[in-house]
């Protein structure tokens, strides 16, 4: 990882042992990196139906902008999909981003073309 990606963690002890943990704004930012590490993408955006309104939003949109664009553009689409009130999705919206990214980077390059968060929807969001 690079050690500028490194933010959101907190650390704690275990006996002897200091452990370091992302918080779970961080967490849920690292699985739309790597959703096959984290039970793939329906897994992904089931815990996001889930626990949107546990976590803040402020601050994990924060930390996108501090991450790779398509990351931003991933939680931004998936915001205004579960109608996450504020402004805070237009400015995920608003990053440039010079290509279209994978929704899912995990999944197959197909799809539709969403040319308002430049991702190619790459999953069948409507079933989930």
């Amino acid at each position: 990882m690079k050690p500028e990606w490194f933010f959101g963690v907190e650390s704690y002890w275990i006996g002897e042992a200091r452990v370091s943990i992302t918080d779970p704004e961080r967490t849920l930012l690292a699985a739309l990196r790597h959703p096959n590490y984290c039970g793939g993408w329906d897994e992904i955006f089931g815990i996001f139906q889930k626990h949107i309104s546990e976590v803040n939003v402020g601050k994990m949109a924060g930390y996108a902008l501090r991450l790779p664009v398509a990351i931003a553009k991933r939680l931004g689409w998936i915001m205004e999909k579960l109608s996450v009130p504020g402004a805070t999705i237009e400015k995920l919206q608003s990053l440039p981003a010079k290509s279209y990214s994978l929704l899912n980077p995990s999944g197959g390059n197909q799809g539709a073309y969403d040319s308002r968060w430049r991702l190619r929807i790459n999953v069948g969001w409507k079933e989930l």
